[in-house]
C-alpha cells in the first residue's frame, strides 16, 4: 500500500503479489521484504506453534511471471555515501521518472522532488533521515544519516 490520504491507507494504490500455496500453514499475521532476494513472513498461529519464517522470494515467486523482475527492479536503487555531508548520490538510476522525499523520524517532509543522480544534503542538519523514492514499480525507503562537514 502507498500514496494514499492519513488514516486512510486502502484508499491509495495497491499491488497484491499471490504467493501461492506456500502459506497454507496458518494464518499469515505480517509479510516484509528485507531485499530484493529475502522476504519474513510471521503467523498468528500454525499447527506446530508461532513462527517466523525466512523465504527466499525465487522459491514463492514464478520467474516467468515477471514479478521477480519487477521486485529486483524495484529495490535495485540505493543511495551513497550513507552517512553523508555534502550531496547524496543515486545507485542504480537510469534517469528514470521518479520522485524522491527526505523527511524526518517524526514524518515532516524536508526535502521533495523529482529524482536526479545527486541530491545536495549539505544544508541540512546533522540527523537520522527517512529518503523515500516513489517509482511507477513501487517505493523504496533508506534511513540516511547526515553529518557534519569537515
Amino acid at each position: 500500500l502507498w500514496d494514499y490520504a492519513e488514516g486512510a491507507i486502502f484508499s491509495g494504490n495497491k499491488r497484491k503479489i499471490n504467493l501461492g500455496g506456500f502459506f497454507a500453514v496458518g494464518q499469515m499475521e505480517s509479510v516484509a521484504f528485507y531485499n530484493h532476494e529475502t522476504l519474513y513472513a510471521t503467523n498468528e498461529k500454525n499447527i506446530i506453534a508461532n513462527r517466523l519464517m525466512q523465504i527466499q522470494v525465487g522459491t514463492v515467486l514464478n520467474a516467468s511471471n515477471g514479478l521477480l523482475d519487477q521486485l529486483i527492479s524495484t529495490s535495485s536503487i540505493s543511495i551513497y555515501p550513507n552517512p553523508v555531508a555534502q550531496c547524496i548520490n543515486i545507485k542504480d538510476y537510469k534517469g528514470e521518472q521518479a520522485y524522491f522525499k527526505l523527511s524526518t523520524l517524526q514524518g515532516q517532509t524536508i526535502l521533495e522532488g523529482a529524482l536526479k543522480p545527486s541530491i545536495d544534503v549539505s544544508n541540512l542538519p546533522e540527523g537520522i533521515y527517512m529518503f523515500c523514492i516513489d517509482r511507477p514499480l513501487g517505493q523504496s525507503q533508506q534511513t540516511l544519516i547526515v553529518k557534519s562537514n569537515p
